[in-house]
């Protein structure tokens, strides 16, 4: 995983998650400056990385202390779908963690057409 990933990259010290915001997050121009979200760099210039996926500021590791949130209650009352089918896609996703067997996740135009209407797709996010 980490070979194919960017789960053993270093994430810079002043990047952070807090009351359901990132860090550089202005409140009065509602939008993020995302220089808190770079790579922590070495001398020449290149992101660290840390391959064993120990580091607490990998990115691995700051995936997984984030989407710990989602319990099966949370998602439930998030997204309306009960607590059993959360859990069922769940052990059908983790059956795919296998050296044969893969998921793959598409993202296509009819998600976003749904979720927020053809109009929203041609005008920039502000």
């Amino acid at each position: 995983m980490a070979a194919y990933t960017n789960a053993s990259l270093i994430v810079r010290d002043d990047y952070d998650f807090n009351d359901g915001l990132f860090s550089g997050y202005d409140a009065q121009a509602r939008s993020y400056d995302k220089t808190s979200w770079h790579y922590a760099l070495d001398e020449q210039g290149y992101a660290q990385h840390d391959t064993t996926l120990q580091h607490p500021r990998c990115v691995w590791n700051l995936l997984k202390q984030h989407v710990s949130r989602y319990t099966p209650e949370v998602v439930s009352s998030l997204c309306g779908t009960s607590q059993s089918d959360f859990l069922h896609v769940c052990r059908l996703l983790a059956e795919t963690s296998a050296s044969d067997r893969t998921a793959n996740f598409l993202y296509a135009l009819g998600w976003t057409q749904h979720s927020v209407g053809g109009y929203r797709i041609f005008v920039p996010w502000r």
